[in-house]
């Protein structure tokens, strides 16, 4: 867990290359003692992976981790999931999987993960599939709110307002 931490604190000031070491090292000591925490630092290793914008590889990881949590019965990290997966869906335009995705992530669940997710989604369909993206940022916007971050929710609202198409 220690490894697990320092990796969220080091992903979270914007050192990747930290994070995906020490995402790393909890990594090999779950697996080493069978932990089926191993799946929260794949998850994490995901998210470094999203932060350098390696959608094709994020994506690999974080479905490889959604597999894993679907079979254990993790249903509290799904959420999770489905929101990472969605910038990845929205990158390579595989939108039949972003929207089963998007279902998943709108849960109760609120969290800083969930709404950086949704709003990188929407940044990324912003341009081409308008409705797509005021689906992201409304989620980011509600998460971000929830949180109370209201500086990066007023962000997704003028995102939302500048988006062409019904409100």
């Amino acid at each position: 867990r220690l490894h697990n931490g320092l990796g969220e604190i080091c992903r979270l000031e914007g050192d990747l290359d930290a994070a995906e070491i020490a995402y790393g090292r909890a990594l090999d000591l779950h697996v080493a003692c069978g932990s089926p925490e191993s799946v929260v630092a794949r998850l994490n290793l995901g998210l470094v992976q999203l932060g350098r914008r390696r959608f094709d590889e994020a994506r690999r990881i974080l479905n490889a981790g959604l597999d894993v949590l679907e079979q254990q019965g993790m249903r509290t990290l799904l959420p999770y999931v489905h929101a990472a997966l969605l910038p990845c869906c929205a990158a390579a335009r595989d939108l039949a999987a972003y929207d089963a995705h998007l279902l998943g992530a709108d849960a109760e669940v609120k969290d800083t993960d969930i709404a950086s997710c949704a709003e990188l989604a929407g940044d990324l369909l912003r341009r081409n599939d308008p409705a797509r993206a005021r689906r992201a940022y409304t989620l980011a916007a509600a998460q971000w709110r929830a949180i109370q971050r209201a500086d990066r929710g007023a962000r997704v609202e003028e995102a939302l307002a500048a988006l062409p198409g019904p409100d």
